[in-house]
């Protein structure tokens, strides 16, 4: 007899079953909501991604320090938006333009500046 894909005999036993408990969805539903929601939230603007000085010429950059590699993922929303917000996170006030696809930059360096 089985309940719940569980042995009846085996539970009468005190054996374990090799399958999960139904205990252990609740867990797994919730890593998976609060994972996706990781996911889509980053699809805002970082405070101060407005400010990033956006270029592809090597001499804006020249007197700058690299602080981070930037690269966006194929197929990410808004990606513009997701190489600001990574210069941001790298402290950046610049990012270099390495490889775009069509006008949207894809790849980069993230360069803090003096000012």
């Amino acid at each position: 007899m089985t309940i719940l894909g569980f042995s009846s005999v085996r539970l009468l036993q005190g054996q374990r079953s090799d399958r999960l408990r139904p205990a252990a969805f609740p867990s797994i539903a919730l890593a998976l909501v609060l994972t996706l929601d990781a996911c889509l939230s980053t699809n805002r603007p970082a405070p101060g991604s407005d400010k990033v000085n956006v270029t592809t010429n090597p001499s804006d950059v020249s007197a700058c320090t690299a602080v981070g590699k930037i690269k966006v993922p194929g197929g990410t929303p808004n990606m513009d938006m997701q190489f600001r917000n990574q210069a941001v996170g790298f402290g950046a006030d610049t990012a270099f333009v390495t490889v775009s696809f069509g006008t949207t930059p894809v790849d980069g360096i993230a360069y803090r500046c003096p000012q």
